[in-house]
């Protein structure tokens, strides 16, 4: 029996010191093993003019490790994708009723985005390959039979995975019938212990940018833009898994602050495998602040599309992904607009009632993890006085929190809450 418990989607993670001193970017040309097993590597070359440029340095310091990780990380689960009619899976619940395996008895179509079918064909000899479900894979399944997911999930909640198997029994004699067959694209995940897990369903429209390929992209475009401008970047943050990433490609210099704080400006990669933007730049701020006789320093992420850079989505063919990536994309309005919005810090007289809010936003919130929103109130529980001990706040959170999608959906919080408080300010000046 497979659990989803077997699987470990731990968060890793890097910042400067953790690189070596001589690491202070690398070559075109070595950067090029991310996108070796991509379908449309050589398409990729192509559009971006990588054999004018591969012999190019490419000045980031942290790019050497943020490509060896990358690489690493990539080889740590074998992906499979299995195209299959939902007559061809089987279900099986869970010990505790809680949760299901799924069979696949039908593999006669499976590919290898990170592999070759070549090199794991003895896979396809086994006759059918069984999974647990991770991530929101279980709920992305139910959702395509008939909106099952909400009833599915309250029956395991409760421990009737019976139930549920029963439903999904049912099911093959809607989708038996020939105008209502259901055939989908399974993104399995195998470990080096051969155990296998669900990680998604892949769209008809989907191509395969993956961690890899959006990385490369992301360097060379980066790259480009470097070589036109005066600007100079590091990478300060990489936190990364099996099938997300953010990297924080900080500017060289600061802005201050009021007295004590100073503001750095990033451009945030963010990809995630199968949903979402495939590759996404946005325009973030880092704060930088005294905590006793340490200097700390806590992310700010907007979300609104007017702090977007340049996006492409997984629908994208590469020339019409390569095109959306022009990344000179108003980047010092949006380093000004973020100024802007939290030039102010150092005059809030009442940093509780910010904590307050935040707190009360959290409880029920569904953009977090269930088990992470207990620990995260009762952080916020502790009153406090100065804007910093809210900033210290954040940032034992962010430390605490493994899971990127929480920390990123806090760091916005954080932001939010901040420029709502510099809006009420305003309004209170225009009466005036």
């Amino acid at each position: 029996m497979i659990s989803k418990e077997d699987f470990d989607p731990r968060t890793k993670s890097f910042i400067p010191k953790d690189y070596l001193p001589q690491d202070k970017g690398i070559l075109v040309k070595d950067a090029l093993k991310l996108i070796e097993h991509s379908p449309f590597a050589d398409k990729l070359c192509e559009l971006l003019g990588i054999d004018s440029i591969k012999d190019d340095f490419i000045n980031i310091p942290g790019a050497t490790m943020l490509v060896n990780s990358v690489d690493t990380e990539s080889k740590h689960y074998l992906k499979l994708d299995i195209t299959s009619d939902y007559l061809d899976l089987g279900f099986n619940k869970s010990y505790d009723e809680k949760s299901i395996e799924i069979k696949f008895s039908n593999l006669k179509d499976v590919s290898f985005p990170n592999s070759t079918l070549e090199a794991h064909s003895e896979l396809l000899e086994e006759g059918s390959i069984t999974a647990a479900p991770v991530y929101s894979s279980k709920s992305a399944l139910f959702a395509r039979l008939h909106s099952l997911s909400n009833y599915a999930n309250e029956l395991f909640k409760n421990g009737h995975g019976s139930l549920v198997i029963k439903n999904l029994e049912l099911l093959r004699d809607i989708f038996s019938k020939e105008d209502s067959r259901l055939v989908q694209k399974y993104r399995l995940l195998k470990d080096k212990e051969d155990k296998y897990f669900l990680r998604g369903i892949v769209s008809n429209k989907y191509v395969d940018y993956n961690i890899g390929v959006s990385v490369f992209i992301a360097l060379i475009s980066l790259h480009k833009n470097i070589l036109g401008s005066k600007d100079s970047y590091i990478i300060s943050l990489c936190e990364y898994s099996e099938s997300h990433i953010r990297v924080f490609f900080e500017k060289v210099g600061f802005e201050k602050v009021g007295n004590t704080c100073q503001v750095k400006h990033m451009i945030q990669l963010s990809n995630d495998e199968l949903k979402r933007e495939a590759l996404k730049f946005s325009g973030i701020a880092s704060i930088l602040y005294k905590s006793g006789s340490e200097t700390r320093e806590i992310y700010l992420a907007p979300r609104e599309i007017d702090y977007e850079i340049a996006s492409i989505h997984h629908s994208y063919k590469p020339k019409k992904a390569i095109e959306k990536l022009e990344l000179a994309n108003d980047i010092k309005g949006i380093e000004k607009k973020l100024y802007n919005d939290i030039s102010f810090i150092e005059n809030i007289k009442e940093p509780d009632q910010i904590r307050h809010l935040l707190q009360k936003r959290v409880n029920g919130d569904t953009n977090l993890k269930p088990f992470i929103v207990g620990d995260i109130a009762k952080t916020l529980d502790e009153e406090i006085r100065t804007i910093h001990q809210l900033f210290d706040i954040m940032y034992k959170l962010d430390i605490v929190i493994s899971d990127i999608d929480s920390k990123e959906y806090l760091r916005y919080l954080l932001y939010n809450m901040l420029k709502e408080e510099k809006n009420r300010r305003d309004n209170i000046k225009s009466k005036k």
